[in-house]
């Protein structure tokens, strides 16, 4: 097994293990509030988080990019998205829709 094998097993379990913290810590919510501000989509770099803002907000949808930048350099940074873009929930559709056109891989998102 290679150095690489191990470094995608491990970012594959952290995937899977923040997958299921978003959905223990959705369980049970209720209706959205519309003005709530929701992650529909993570990236690795600022930079691709930016360009997607920009775009959401050329389109009327207003949104905002958090993250901290701060990432462990032993898993690859596609494993590990830093930079989240939110959107109010009552946006969510036609962020989704925009971002879908886009062909862009939405890593977590919250129904």
């Amino acid at each position: 097994m290679t150095t690489g094998d191990i470094l995608g097993a491990i970012g594959a379990v952290v995937i899977i293990v923040v997958g299921l913290i978003l959905i223990w810590r959705n369980a049970g919510k209720k209706a959205l509030d519309p003005d709530e501000l929701i992650t529909i989509a993570q990236f690795a770099n600022p930079t691709e988080a930016g360009l997607w803002e920009s775009r959401l907000e050329s389109q009327g949808i207003g949104c905002t990019v958090f993250g901290t930048g701060v990432r462990l350099n032993i898993i690859p940074s596609d494993a590990c998205p830093a930079f989240s873009l939110q959107v109010r929930a009552g946006d969510k559709d036609k962020a989704r829709k925009i971002l879908n056109e886009g062909k862009i891989s939405i890593f977590s998102h919250l129904d």
